[in-house]
Protein backbone atom coordinates (compact mmCIF):
# COMPACT_ATOMS: atom_id res chain seq x y z
CA UNK A 1 0.00 0.00 0.00
CA UNK A 2 1.32 3.49 -1.27
CA UNK A 3 1.26 6.54 1.52
CA UNK A 4 0.42 9.47 0.37
CA UNK A 5 3.39 11.62 0.97
CA UNK A 6 2.73 15.68 1.30
CA UNK A 7 5.06 17.84 -1.28
CA UNK A 8 7.32 19.92 -0.21
CA UNK A 9 9.94 22.27 -1.53
CA UNK A 10 13.54 21.18 -2.01
CA UNK A 11 15.41 24.88 -2.50
CA UNK A 12 19.48 24.84 -3.07
CA UNK A 13 21.87 27.75 -2.49
CA UNK A 14 23.98 27.86 -5.44
CA UNK A 15 27.28 29.45 -6.39
CA UNK A 16 30.34 29.61 -8.52
CA UNK A 17 33.66 27.36 -7.89
CA UNK A 18 35.31 29.06 -5.02
CA UNK A 19 39.06 28.42 -5.66
CA UNK A 20 40.45 30.01 -2.10
CA UNK A 21 38.52 26.45 -0.75
CA UNK A 22 39.04 23.89 -3.01
CA UNK A 23 35.54 24.11 -4.25
CA UNK A 24 33.20 23.62 -6.79
CA UNK A 25 30.46 25.61 -8.74
CA UNK A 26 26.93 24.26 -7.87
CA UNK A 27 26.44 23.39 -11.74
CA UNK A 28 27.10 19.57 -11.23
CA UNK A 29 24.92 19.22 -8.74
CA UNK A 30 21.97 21.31 -10.55
CA UNK A 31 22.61 19.18 -13.55
CA UNK A 32 22.15 15.66 -11.99
CA UNK A 33 19.84 16.28 -9.49
CA UNK A 34 17.13 18.55 -11.11
CA UNK A 35 14.29 16.13 -10.71
CA UNK A 36 14.37 17.05 -7.05
CA UNK A 37 14.89 20.70 -7.15
CA UNK A 38 11.82 23.09 -6.43
CA UNK A 39 14.39 26.45 -6.49
CA UNK A 40 17.83 27.46 -6.59
CA UNK A 41 19.02 30.56 -5.58
CA UNK A 42 21.99 33.02 -7.12
CA UNK A 43 24.77 34.49 -4.65
CA UNK A 44 25.65 36.69 -6.97
CA UNK A 45 24.44 39.77 -6.25
CA UNK A 46 25.62 42.45 -3.20
CA UNK A 47 24.86 45.68 -1.68
CA UNK A 48 27.40 48.30 -3.61
CA UNK A 49 29.10 49.59 -0.42
CA UNK A 50 29.82 53.37 -1.69
CA UNK A 51 26.15 54.21 -1.81
CA UNK A 52 24.37 51.53 -0.13
CA UNK A 53 21.58 52.61 -2.67
CA UNK A 54 21.83 49.54 -4.95
CA UNK A 55 23.36 46.36 -6.28
CA UNK A 56 26.45 45.23 -7.78
CA UNK A 57 27.85 41.58 -9.39
CA UNK A 58 29.39 39.71 -6.68
CA UNK A 59 32.69 38.25 -7.96
CA UNK A 60 33.32 36.98 -11.65
CA UNK A 61 30.16 35.53 -12.95
CA UNK A 62 31.81 34.33 -16.24
CA UNK A 63 28.49 33.49 -17.10
CA UNK A 64 27.31 31.62 -14.51
CA UNK A 65 24.29 33.88 -14.04
CA UNK A 66 23.48 32.33 -17.34
CA UNK A 67 24.35 29.07 -17.19
CA UNK A 68 22.77 28.42 -13.91
CA UNK A 69 19.63 30.10 -15.39
CA UNK A 70 19.76 27.34 -18.30
CA UNK A 71 19.92 24.55 -16.14
CA UNK A 72 17.27 25.47 -13.24
CA UNK A 73 14.58 26.06 -16.44
CA UNK A 74 15.80 22.66 -17.73
CA UNK A 75 14.78 21.47 -14.20
CA UNK A 76 11.40 23.03 -14.22
CA UNK A 77 12.62 24.76 -10.75
CA UNK A 78 12.26 28.43 -9.44
CA UNK A 79 14.64 31.10 -10.21
CA UNK A 80 15.87 33.14 -7.74
CA UNK A 81 18.69 36.04 -6.49
CA UNK A 82 20.01 36.29 -3.77
CA UNK A 83 20.71 40.09 -2.19
CA UNK A 84 23.80 40.12 0.28
CA UNK A 85 25.85 42.16 2.28
CA UNK A 86 28.35 39.87 2.80
CA UNK A 87 32.40 39.25 2.04
CA UNK A 88 33.17 43.16 2.15
CA UNK A 89 36.57 41.82 3.90
CA UNK A 90 35.79 42.35 7.35
CA UNK A 91 32.06 42.03 9.25
CA UNK A 92 32.53 45.60 10.34
CA UNK A 93 31.80 46.92 6.91
CA UNK A 94 28.86 44.52 6.67
CA UNK A 95 27.71 46.00 9.28
CA UNK A 96 27.94 49.46 8.36
CA UNK A 97 26.53 48.96 4.61
CA UNK A 98 23.27 47.61 6.74
CA UNK A 99 23.37 50.68 8.69
CA UNK A 100 23.43 52.56 5.82
CA UNK A 101 20.88 50.66 3.87
CA UNK A 102 18.37 50.84 6.29
CA UNK A 103 18.94 54.21 7.47
CA UNK A 104 20.12 56.65 4.88
CA UNK A 105 17.55 58.64 3.17
CA UNK A 106 16.02 56.95 0.50
CA UNK A 107 18.45 54.50 0.31
CA UNK A 108 15.73 51.35 1.29
CA UNK A 109 13.41 53.05 -1.87
CA UNK A 110 16.18 53.34 -3.93
CA UNK A 111 17.56 49.60 -3.38
CA UNK A 112 13.79 48.27 -4.03
CA UNK A 113 13.31 49.88 -7.18
CA UNK A 114 17.21 48.84 -8.14
CA UNK A 115 16.33 44.99 -6.34
CA UNK A 116 13.04 45.38 -9.12
CA UNK A 117 15.82 46.24 -12.05
CA UNK A 118 17.97 43.63 -11.52
CA UNK A 119 15.11 40.80 -10.90
CA UNK A 120 13.47 41.84 -14.81
CA UNK A 121 17.45 41.68 -15.95
CA UNK A 122 18.05 38.61 -15.11
CA UNK A 123 14.66 36.66 -15.14
CA UNK A 124 14.56 36.11 -11.49
CA UNK A 125 10.92 34.36 -10.28
CA UNK A 126 12.38 35.11 -6.34
CA UNK A 127 14.75 37.79 -4.63
CA UNK A 128 16.45 36.77 -1.36
CA UNK A 129 17.14 39.27 1.07
CA UNK A 130 20.22 38.33 3.03
CA UNK A 131 21.07 40.98 5.25
CA UNK A 132 23.30 39.79 8.12
CA UNK A 133 25.80 41.54 10.97
CA UNK A 134 22.22 44.19 11.23
CA UNK A 135 23.07 45.33 15.08
CA UNK A 136 19.89 44.61 16.99
CA UNK A 137 18.97 48.60 17.51
CA UNK A 138 18.08 48.52 14.12
CA UNK A 139 15.69 45.84 14.70
CA UNK A 140 12.56 48.57 13.66
CA UNK A 141 14.33 49.28 10.47
CA UNK A 142 14.99 46.20 9.39
CA UNK A 143 11.43 45.18 9.51
CA UNK A 144 10.21 48.51 8.11
CA UNK A 145 13.09 48.09 5.08
CA UNK A 146 11.69 44.23 4.54
CA UNK A 147 7.74 45.48 4.01
CA UNK A 148 9.07 47.63 1.80
CA UNK A 149 10.95 45.72 -0.15
CA UNK A 150 8.35 43.34 -0.23
CA UNK A 151 5.57 45.74 -1.70
CA UNK A 152 7.99 46.66 -4.53
CA UNK A 153 8.75 43.80 -5.80
CA UNK A 154 5.21 41.93 -5.22
CA UNK A 155 3.85 44.85 -7.29
CA UNK A 156 5.99 43.69 -9.96
CA UNK A 157 5.08 40.32 -9.85
CA UNK A 158 8.43 38.83 -7.98
CA UNK A 159 8.01 36.78 -4.88
CA UNK A 160 10.25 37.79 -1.69
CA UNK A 161 11.99 35.10 0.33
CA UNK A 162 14.50 36.13 3.97
CA UNK A 163 17.00 34.51 5.22
CA UNK A 164 17.09 34.91 9.14
CA UNK A 165 19.84 33.64 11.33
CA UNK A 166 18.67 30.83 13.38
CA UNK A 167 17.42 31.44 17.39
CA UNK A 168 15.51 29.48 19.70
CA UNK A 169 13.50 32.69 21.27
CA UNK A 170 13.47 36.26 20.67
CA UNK A 171 15.63 38.79 21.99
CA UNK A 172 16.02 41.92 20.77
CA UNK A 173 19.32 42.86 22.40
CA UNK A 174 21.14 39.84 21.23
CA UNK A 175 23.96 41.00 19.41
CA UNK A 176 23.55 38.46 16.33
CA UNK A 177 19.65 37.89 15.76
CA UNK A 178 18.02 40.41 17.60
CA UNK A 179 17.34 42.74 14.76
CA UNK A 180 15.03 39.86 13.22
CA UNK A 181 11.77 40.32 14.28
CA UNK A 182 10.74 36.69 12.75
CA UNK A 183 6.81 37.44 13.64
CA UNK A 184 7.15 41.12 10.95
CA UNK A 185 9.29 40.07 8.49
CA UNK A 186 7.09 36.54 7.87
CA UNK A 187 4.05 38.43 7.50
CA UNK A 188 5.98 40.56 4.81
CA UNK A 189 7.55 38.27 2.91
CA UNK A 190 6.58 34.44 0.67
CA UNK A 191 9.40 32.18 2.13
CA UNK A 192 11.67 32.32 5.24
CA UNK A 193 14.83 30.36 4.88
CA UNK A 194 16.01 29.81 8.70
CA UNK A 195 19.73 29.58 8.78
CA UNK A 196 19.62 26.71 10.81
CA UNK A 197 23.46 26.27 10.25
CA UNK A 198 26.66 27.68 11.44
CA UNK A 199 25.95 26.48 15.62
CA UNK A 200 29.57 26.15 15.17
CA UNK A 201 31.39 28.18 12.76
CA UNK A 202 33.81 30.92 12.23
CA UNK A 203 32.96 32.47 15.49
CA UNK A 204 33.11 29.66 17.51
CA UNK A 205 35.05 26.74 18.89
CA UNK A 206 35.11 23.20 17.52
CA UNK A 207 31.46 22.01 17.86
CA UNK A 208 28.48 20.33 15.66
CA UNK A 209 27.82 22.55 12.30
CA UNK A 210 23.69 21.60 13.00
CA UNK A 211 23.22 19.35 15.83
CA UNK A 212 19.80 17.64 15.60
CA UNK A 213 18.20 19.58 19.02
CA UNK A 214 19.45 22.49 18.25
CA UNK A 215 18.11 22.80 14.92
CA UNK A 216 14.41 21.52 16.56
CA UNK A 217 14.37 24.10 18.98
CA UNK A 218 15.27 27.05 16.47
CA UNK A 219 12.33 25.55 14.52
CA UNK A 220 9.61 24.98 17.05
CA UNK A 221 10.23 28.60 18.03
CA UNK A 222 10.00 29.92 14.50
CA UNK A 223 6.37 28.28 13.87
CA UNK A 224 4.98 30.30 16.96
CA UNK A 225 6.07 33.53 14.77
CA UNK A 226 5.64 32.35 11.19
CA UNK A 227 3.45 30.57 9.29
CA UNK A 228 4.71 27.12 9.08
CA UNK A 229 3.92 26.83 4.96
CA UNK A 230 6.17 29.56 4.69
CA UNK A 231 9.05 28.04 6.33
CA UNK A 232 11.93 26.34 5.10
CA UNK A 233 14.46 24.21 7.11
CA UNK A 234 18.28 25.54 6.46
CA UNK A 235 20.40 22.30 5.56
CA UNK A 236 24.20 22.62 5.76
CA UNK A 237 26.55 20.29 3.19
CA UNK A 238 29.35 21.26 4.93
CA UNK A 239 31.58 21.43 7.76
CA UNK A 240 34.57 23.22 9.38
CA UNK A 241 38.16 21.71 10.67
CA UNK A 242 39.29 23.52 13.61
CA UNK A 243 42.87 24.26 14.56
CA UNK A 244 43.71 25.92 17.72
CA UNK A 245 44.33 29.63 17.49
CA UNK A 246 43.23 29.48 13.94
CA UNK A 247 40.08 30.22 11.65
CA UNK A 248 38.74 27.39 10.54
CA UNK A 249 38.74 25.65 7.49
CA UNK A 250 35.87 25.71 5.12
CA UNK A 251 35.36 22.06 3.82
CA UNK A 252 32.86 20.34 1.55
CA UNK A 253 31.77 16.66 2.82
CA UNK A 254 34.25 15.47 0.17
CA UNK A 255 37.30 17.26 1.65
CA UNK A 256 36.37 16.35 5.37
CA UNK A 257 36.08 12.38 4.32
CA UNK A 258 39.42 13.30 2.20
CA UNK A 259 41.25 14.36 4.90
CA UNK A 260 39.93 11.67 7.20
CA UNK A 261 41.22 8.97 4.81
CA UNK A 262 44.17 11.11 4.32
CA UNK A 263 45.32 11.39 7.99
CA UNK A 264 44.00 7.16 8.55
CA UNK A 265 41.49 8.44 11.56
CA UNK A 266 38.02 6.77 11.86
CA UNK A 267 35.36 9.12 11.32
CA UNK A 268 32.77 8.73 14.77
CA UNK A 269 28.88 10.20 14.56
CA UNK A 270 28.43 11.64 17.92
CA UNK A 271 25.11 10.39 19.78
CA UNK A 272 24.39 13.55 21.21
CA UNK A 273 24.20 15.99 18.23
CA UNK A 274 23.74 13.25 15.48
CA UNK A 275 27.11 14.78 13.47
CA UNK A 276 29.99 13.27 12.11
CA UNK A 277 33.11 13.93 13.67
CA UNK A 278 37.30 13.14 13.89
CA UNK A 279 40.31 14.38 15.04
CA UNK A 280 43.75 14.64 13.58
CA UNK A 281 47.34 15.74 14.51
CA UNK A 282 49.37 17.78 11.27
CA UNK A 283 52.28 19.40 11.35
CA UNK A 284 52.11 19.43 15.14
CA UNK A 285 48.71 21.01 15.44
CA UNK A 286 45.74 19.17 16.57
CA UNK A 287 42.65 19.52 14.85
CA UNK A 288 39.32 18.93 15.33
CA UNK A 289 36.53 18.48 12.62
CA UNK A 290 32.87 18.16 12.35
CA UNK A 291 30.79 18.25 9.35
CA UNK A 292 27.11 17.16 7.99
CA UNK A 293 26.09 13.84 5.95
CA UNK A 294 23.33 12.27 4.81
CA UNK A 295 22.83 10.39 7.89
CA UNK A 296 23.16 13.80 10.13
CA UNK A 297 20.54 15.12 7.43
CA UNK A 298 18.27 12.55 7.96
CA UNK A 299 16.50 13.96 11.06
CA UNK A 300 16.42 17.35 10.16
CA UNK A 301 14.17 16.15 7.38
CA UNK A 302 11.87 14.40 9.26
CA UNK A 303 11.69 17.90 11.23
CA UNK A 304 9.63 19.40 7.89
CA UNK A 305 6.89 16.99 8.20
CA UNK A 306 6.78 17.30 12.02
CA UNK A 307 6.40 20.76 11.65
CA UNK A 308 4.42 21.00 8.67
CA UNK A 309 7.49 23.68 7.23
CA UNK A 310 6.86 24.03 3.40
CA UNK A 311 10.93 22.51 2.69
CA UNK A 312 14.48 22.76 2.98
CA UNK A 313 17.15 25.17 1.73
CA UNK A 314 20.71 23.83 1.62
CA UNK A 315 23.52 25.84 1.56
CA UNK A 316 25.29 25.04 -0.96
CA UNK A 317 24.54 23.04 -3.79
CA UNK A 318 27.62 21.46 -4.62
CA UNK A 319 29.55 20.86 -1.06
CA UNK A 320 26.75 18.24 0.22
CA UNK A 321 27.10 14.49 1.11
CA UNK A 322 25.72 12.66 -3.16
CA UNK A 323 23.80 10.38 -0.30
CA UNK A 324 21.68 13.60 0.72
CA UNK A 325 19.69 13.52 -2.10
CA UNK A 326 18.47 9.69 -1.64
CA UNK A 327 17.22 10.54 1.82
CA UNK A 328 15.60 13.67 -0.01
CA UNK A 329 13.86 11.50 -2.21
CA UNK A 330 12.73 9.20 0.33
CA UNK A 331 11.36 11.63 2.59
CA UNK A 332 9.36 14.03 0.26
CA UNK A 333 7.47 14.51 -2.94
CA UNK A 334 9.63 17.41 -4.36
CA UNK A 335 6.76 19.73 -5.12
CA UNK A 336 7.64 22.23 -8.99
CA UNK A 337 6.45 25.48 -9.19
CA UNK A 338 3.92 26.54 -11.37
CA UNK A 339 4.82 27.73 -14.78
CA UNK A 340 6.67 30.85 -14.84
CA UNK A 341 4.64 33.96 -15.22
CA UNK A 342 6.17 36.65 -17.45
CA UNK A 343 6.42 39.85 -16.05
Amino acid sequence: MNVRREAREVVVFCTGAEPAFGHPSSAATLAARGRLISAAVGFWHQVEPASCDRLRLFGDTGGEIAGTARLVREAGARFAGLFHNLLYGASAKSREVAARLLCGEGNAERFAADAGRTAREYGYDEVNVDLEHVPPSLRGALSDFVELFARTLHGLGVAVSASVPAKTWDDPEHGWSGAFDYARIGAAVDRVYLMTYDEHGYSSGPGPIASNGWVEAVVKYAVTAIPAEKVYLGLAGYGFDWAEGKKPRYLSHAQAVAKAEERGVSIRRDPASGAPTYRYRENGEEHEVWFEDAVSSKGKLALVESYGLAGIALWRAGLEDPGLWEEVDRAFDVRKPAPRAAF
